[in-house]
């Protein structure tokens, strides 16, 4: 059954028929598929809709705090896609642990949920990335020691302590790639948040964060600065992994017309990671 936030529903509707509109004139040249082409796309146009499995993953779809609509470029590229099609979108509610299921057993054509590129994901489904989420930086502004420090390059120094979870993604990262360094390592149990102290108490020098935490971290400790900066570091953080929409293997005409639909969106994908990494939409009141 279709979830409670189907377009047909008054305000989402606008909203998202606004969004299709705002964003069609850049997607104006994608050639659509003929019919024949795509098993997937008949199959879209012959229903009159085009449905996409949603579970909440800031920042490519999140609820809007203020009106608990369904916001992110995962809804920006979803209604691009319909309106190419001549359809309705609409968004069927899922959760993490069952997003792929939904996709095997046609609730919905494709998984929009923004996730994570992962070597067992692909062995099933086919991913169209939309954006990199990854690592940056963080560093005391007033650390005199840190004070000439702009570049990635600059961190992978003896005399520079690191905090890190132990056992944790990115500190294996870190290991691997700046080698020379020391870690000052906190347990999984305290987790990241205690590992981002180590350096606000100055007891170490840096402390990675995911590029979608920047803005957030930011907000939270003014004291911090980013290497690279924030916006750089959202452009193109360190250690990047795609985040996209799944569909099912061996549809790839479909998969072609998704990439284009979303290479021509990518200064509002853009944006939108911007905005939606902001603590007006991260941080929960």
């Amino acid at each position: 059954m279709a979830s409670k936030f189907l377009l047909r529903s008054g305000r989402l509707a606008a909203a998202v028929m606004a969004s299709a509109v705002a964003f069609a004139a850049g997607a104006a040249d994608i050639a659509v598929p003929a019919e024949g082409e795509s098993p997937t796309i008949d199959r879209i146009r012959s229903a009159g809709e085009f449905r996409g499995g949603t579970a909440i993953g800031a920042p490519g779809l999140l609820q809007d705090p203020a009106t608990g609509e369904l916001v992110g470029p995962a809804m920006t590229i979803g209604a691009a896609i319909a309106e190419h099609l001549g359809v309705e979108f609409v968004p069927v509610e899922s959760n993490w642990d069952v997003i792929i299921a939904g996709l095997q057993s046609n609730r919905y054509e494709v998984a929009i949920a923004p996730l994570l590129t992962t070597p067992k994901r692909l062995k099933v489904v086919d991913i169209i990335p939309y954006y990199n989420d990854g690592l940056c930086y963080a560093v005391r502004k007033d650390n005199e020691k840190m004070a000439d420090i702009t570049t990635k390059e600059q961190l992978n120094d003896p005399n520079v302590n690191w905090s890190t979870v132990t056992g944790s993604a990115a500190e294996e990262w870190i290991r691997k790639h700046f080698g020379n360094a020391n870690l000052r390592s906190v347990q999984p149990a305290a987790g990241a948040g205690a590992a981002i102290q180590e350096v606000v108490s100055g007891r170490a020098d840096v402390v990675s964060q995911n590029s979608s935490q920047v803005q957030v971290t930011l907000a939270r400790f003014p004291e911090l600065r980013f290497i690279p900066p924030k916006d750089e570091c959202l452009k193109n953080p360190d250690s990047q992994v795609p985040v996209g929409m799944a569909v099912i293997k061996g549809d790839a005409v479909l998969v072609e017309f998704m990439k284009a639909v979303v290479v021509s969106l990518e200064p509002e994908i853009d944006e939108a990671i911007a905005k939606y990494t902001s603590p007006e939409f991260m941080i929960r009141k």
